[in-house]
């Protein structure tokens, strides 16, 4: 039965990032917790951006949030298609999300789903105290 929603959700998540312009993997990775994902690819301003996109409740999320909404603004030309694949930044390594920080602060406001908007707040706010160093939220300059 697990194996079957597995096979699923790698399926429908396939098909909805191909059909926004994402490079998918056929095969079916394990992390360190033996969490499943699919590695991908994509374009963001001339830079290939290659994230891991975990076939969990947040990438269960992740699909809900591009089935729903973002394909349909990106069919209708309400949402940039560009802002869209931004919003994929968010399970990018962290210096990647670092170097693209203000990007994805300014795309955030685009996911409907709360959760998923405060992950992609927390992400970008923990990559910052991560990568930022001093210059990092939450530590003091003196």
């Amino acid at each position: 039965m697990i194996a079957k929603k597995l096979l699923w959700r790698a399926t429908k998540a396939r098909i909805l990032l191909s059909e926004l312009g994402v490079k998918v993997s056929r095969d079916l990775k394990l992390d360190e917790a033996f969490q499943p994902y699919l590695s991908c690819h994509f374009e963001l301003r001339g830079e290939r951006i290659g994230f891991r996109f975990p076939l969990t409740r947040l990438g269960l999320r992740y699909l809900r949030e591009i089935e729903n909404h973002l394909l349909r603004g990106v069919v209708c030309d309400t949402i940039n298609h560009e802002d869209a694949l931004a919003l994929l930044l968010g399970l990018a390594p962290a210096k990647i999300v670092y170097k693209y920080r203000t990007y994805l602060r300014r795309v955030t406001g685009l996911a409907r789903d709360r959760k998923l908007r405060n992950y992609l707040i927390w992400r970008r706010i923990r990559c910052t105290q991560l990568v930022g160093g001093n210059n990092a939220v939450g530590k003091s300059s003196v």
